[in-house]
């Protein structure tokens, strides 16, 4: 059953910054080191003080790069399109409900015939998906469109991720490329193996010494395919969020963010 963003109620729906980061942000015990108990975000969370630990220490990270990111996607041509939405490694659906934040609020309205969500944490797979529900107001029984495959990377079996020739697929990269054990290569042919068609691949990170896998990652398709739309970034992002110590309520103080970015679109 496609999700029409068209029908979403977007007086009533769940919006990331204030409905998902915010709270985390001011439900997060005080006793809680958000840093310490993610292992510095690097943990498969399970249950619910860590999930919100996450998004307490790292939501806004995911969020500022992202929004900077889809303003050079040139996403407005998605509008009225059949698409399909891949979020890789995506812990709380965060990079989806982001983008989906992002289409509702610059009223681009394409037709999703299916969200695929890739996370080893199952809690954090379902606090995604009712994350997703209730940015998704007005679309009944939207779990019918969100396929949720609860494993590591290397684990994702080709029919786990099929998708239709006649969808535009966006690929969802947040915080995942800089893994050194996600093992490019396999990743690369398993994407190719399954979504034929037109693939948008926005893929993000911070700027570390592992960014250079970002490249490498792109690479692989740059050899054997002609890339298109492309963009690359690392200009650093001056926005507001939350430091443990800091008064939990908003408006947040401005820091810097690093980041490293990459885009391109591939006909497969």
């Amino acid at each position: 059953m496609p999700i029409f963003l068209s029908q979403v109620n977007r007086q009533t729906r769940l919006q990331y910054w204030s409905g998902i980061y915010v709270p985390c942000v001011q439900k997060l015990p005080n006793n809680i080191n958000p840093l310490d108990s993610t292992k510095n975000g690097t943990k498969q969370l399970e249950g619910e003080d860590e999930l919100m630990s996450y998004m307490a220490a790292y939501g806004a990270h995911h969020y500022h790069k992202l929004q900077a990111a889809f303003l050079n996607a040139n996403l407005g041509i998605l509008h009225n399109r059949n698409i399909e939405i891949v979020d890789w490694g995506c812990g709380q659906a965060v990079a989806t409900a982001i983008l989906l934040d992002f289409l509702l609020a610059k009223e681009i309205f394409p037709i999703i015939n299916r969200i695929t969500l890739i996370e080893p944490s199952n809690d954090a797979l379902q606090k995604g998906l009712s994350y997703l529900e209730k940015i998704l107001i007005g679309n009944n029984d939207i779990g019918v469109s969100v396929r949720q495959v609860c494993n590591y990377l290397h684990e994702v079996s080709d029919s786990n991720v099929k998708s239709s020739a006649e969808t535009v697929k966006i690929h969802l990269f947040s915080n995942i490329l800089d893994i050194a054990s996600v093992e490019l290569d396999n990743l690369y042919q398993l994407v190719i193996r399954t979504n034929q068609g037109i693939n948008k691949f926005i893929c993000t990170g911070p700027y570390n010494p592992k960014r250079c896998r970002i490249d490498d990652f792109r690479q692989r398709f740059s050899k054997e395919y002609t890339l298109e739309d492309e963009f690359c970034s690392d200009q650093r992002l001056a926005h507001p969020y939350w430091k443990l110590g800091n008064n939990k309520s908003p408006p947040y103080s401005e820091y810097n963010i690093t980041r490293y970015e990459q885009q391109f679109t591939v006909r497969l």
